[in-house]
Order: structure tokens, then sequence, then C-alpha cells
């Protein structure tokens, strides 16, 4: 049954228990199993095999029906009733009790099969050779699943690593238009604070310069929410699910674009409803926009480089619903879907690169522009959230990316503060 090879030590074999209260067919056993590889563990009687049960890994147990004291049927029903054998087939060998009442009772103790003696030595050695495979194949595929559960856990590991390596890798790729954004309200605190030290030298009503004071702190408070925005979306976050606002969310996103956007020119033109919420984690689906429309600027900045004349006017189109099965008067309100469409005016989807899009690593960008890990990331937030993504061309050009989430649950959207609404 076991081979050894390679040097490698054979693994133990499977374990066996005979319960029988007369040493000779303890004997009688030893001698008619002396060819089957397995390790025979004797008891003669109940309380014995129990507490054998209770310290070792048994593959079967061989049990005698009638025995003094505590016969096969009451040690049966307290086998099963522990933890450590509950699961261990037990297959009755007796002289007596042929009957079909003894039969079903020990059936009902939970046997497996029931075999009456004289039982012929190759009968016996068959049946316990099936459940010492049995055993085996079942320890293998104990290992097999600890060690895909291993897999798995690495493979959630190396996602939130990618996830949040991704994030960092935007936040580095946006340095500039950040840069941007934060210098220009530190350069119109720079002016009111030069035009308020004029006012004092001058001798000015301080009443008059509570207007340059206040419009230098609501540039104060711009870089903080800017800032702030950066430090919460670079921070690994939990995976908590709650009602998700997609219009917040886009203009959170958009946050980290609109200077690049700017010195682009492209235009992004957004139709998504307030009241539209999805169950799922803030700082998740802000990725997901982020990565679908840093995906969009880059298929208009590779258009563009292929073309000899620039284009009047480039645009993102991001677009939000209900599903169409929202529709239906199934009156499930917490069964229903959003439809989230982020359109480009690129030059669309090569038909060669279609199936691949949502592979990690891959990219149709040149070295060094890109990871290839953004939309294999969008995938794998949005699968996570049990929802789908696909992407075509649009019949108006460009590329068109459909993210389907689920709507956030009445209990989600109920716990909202009532200006969510």
């Amino acid at each position: 049954m076991y081979s050894q090879t390679d040097g490698a030590p054979a693994p133990a074999r499977p374990k066996v228990l005979v319960v029988d209260d007369h040493p000779e067919n303890l004997i009688a056993f030893s001698a008619s199993l002396r060819h089957v590889e397995v390790e025979l563990l004797m008891a003669n009687g109940g309380q014995e095999a129990i507490a054998i049960a209770e310290e070792q890994e048994l593959a079967l147990i061989l049990l005698d029906a009638q025995m003094p004291g505590m016969d096969g049927f009451e040690t049966a029903t307290r086998l099963r009733e522990r933890t450590g054998s509950v699961r261990v087939p037990i297959v009755f060998v007796t002289a007596h009790y042929s009957d079909v009442a003894h039969v079903r009772r020990a059936y009902e103790c939970g046997a497996v099969d029931y075999i009456n003696k004289p039982v012929e030595p190759f009968i016996l050695e068959a049946k316990v050779k099936i459940f010492a495979d049995l055993y085996e194949h079942r320890c293998s595929l104990s290992l097999a699943l600890n060690q895909l559960n291993d897999v798995h856990l690495k493979y959630q590991e190396t996602q939130a690593q990618l996830h949040q390596a991704s994030k960092l890798s935007h936040l580095g790729e946006m340095a500039t238009g950040m840069a941007h954004e934060i210098n220009q309200p530190l350069t119109h605190i720079r002016g009111m604070l030069y035009v308020l030290k004029q006012s004092i030298r001058q001798g000015e009503d301080v009443s008059s310069m509570l207007t340059y004071i206040e419009e230098s702190s609501r540039q104060a408070e711009r870089i903080d929410r800017l800032v702030d925005h950066l430090r919460t979306f670079g921070r690994t976050q939990g995976q908590e699910r709650e009602a998700v606002s997609v219009q917040l969310i886009l203009e959170r996103a958009l946050i980290l674009f609109n200077e690049r956007l700017r010195l682009l020119g492209i235009e992004v033109a957004s139709e998504i409803p307030k009241g539209l919420f999805v169950n799922g984690n803030a700082n998740d689906i802000e990725q997901v926009f982020i990565n679908l429309v840093q995906n969009a600027m880059d298929a208009i900045e590779d258009k563009r480089k292929s073309q000899t004349e620039r284009a009047q006017s480039e645009s993102i189109r991001v677009s939000a619903r209900f599903g169409r099965e929202n529709r239906q008067p199934s009156g499930d309100d917490d069964n229903r879907q959003v439809v989230i469409e982020v359109h480009d005016s690129g030059a669309g989807i090569e038909d060669s690169v279609r199936d691949r899009l949502f592979e990690p690593f891959f990219t149709t960008r040149e070295v060094g522009k890109g990871t290839g890990l953004g939309l294999s990331l969008v995938y794998g937030i949005v699968v996570d959230h049990g929802g789908t993504i696909t992407a075509d061309n649009a019949s108006n050009g460009g590329a068109c990316f459909r993210v389907i989430l689920p709507e956030a649950t009445r209990e989600q959207r109920n716990r909202l503060p009532l200006s969510a609404h």
C-alpha cells in the first residue's frame, strides 16, 4: 500500500482498532490481516476501545457485538458521541445476533458494515484494505485542502499588497499634478498675507483685513482637504462594506486628476444620480474609478501620439444607473444592481488584446509607462464585491468599460445620515 522512494520516509500506516473480549479472536484477526499494510491496535472491551479512540487517529474499528459489561452497540453509540471518533467507520464482526433486528440496531448505532463469524480471511482482508485506502485518500484530500487554503491566503495577501502598491504608484504618477493643486492655494495665501501686511503697515482698519484673513483660511482648508484625502487614499484600509455614494466617490477620485486633465485638455462629463449607492468598501470603489479614469487618459494620450493633428476636444464620460433587471417587479429591494460605465474618446480596444485586458502585468503601453496591474486590480476588486466588469468598443468610438455592482442594501442605506440621501 505504501512505498518508499528517493530515501523519503514512509508515511505512518493507517491504524485499525480491533475490539473483542476473547484473546484468541484478537490473535485470529492479527493472523488474517498480517498481509495488509495497517497498524493493528487491540482492545478487549468497550471502555478500553473508547480510551484508545480518544488518543489515536483511526482508519477503521472492527467491533464485536456481544461483550460483557459494555456491549458493541453501546460502545458504538459512545464512540459516535466523541468528536475524535465520530467519523471513523465501524464494522461489526460477530458470531451472534445475525437477525435483522440486531443488524438494524448496529446500523442505527453508526455501523457501516456488519459481518458474521466465521468470516473468510480474504473477505476481511479485502474490506480492511478498502477502508484503509479510503482513509489514505481522505488524508490526502485534507492535506490538499490545507495547502489550497494556504495558497488562497497567500493570494489574498499578494492581492492586498498589489492593491496598495497600485495606489502608491498612482500617487507617484500624480505627484506633478498634486504639486500644482497645492501650489495654487499656497500662492493665493502668500498674496493675501502680503496684502494683509501692507494693510497693517498703512494702518488700515482691522475690519477691512478680515476679508483677506477669511480668504486665506478658505485656501488653507482646501489644501488640508486635499492632503487629508491623499493620506486616506494611500493608507491600507479594512474591508468593511457600507452604502457608498457613486457620485461622491467619483468626485473624490477626480480630485487626484484635475490638474492632469486640465493640462491634457480632457473634459470629464458625469451622468450619475445623487442617490445612487453601491454595497462596497469606499476606498476600493474609489480605486476602481481611479484606475478606469487613469486608463481612459492613457488611451487618449496614446491616440494623440499616433495622430498627426490633435483632435479639437477629447473627453471621458462616466455614467451610472440602475441595472435593467432592477425594473422587474420582484419586490426584492436588496437584490438590485448598479451599472457604471466609463467611456473614453481614445482609439478603442484592439481585438487581439481584448481577452487579455484584465490579466496581471499585461499592458499595451511602452516599457516604463505602466505596470499592467491597474485593470487586473480593478477586476479583482469588482469580483470581490460580487460584481462583473466587461470592456468593449463604443459605437461612437473609443472604449467603454462597464462595471456592475450590487446596490447598497436597505439596511446600509438606513444607516446613512439624512443629508446623504
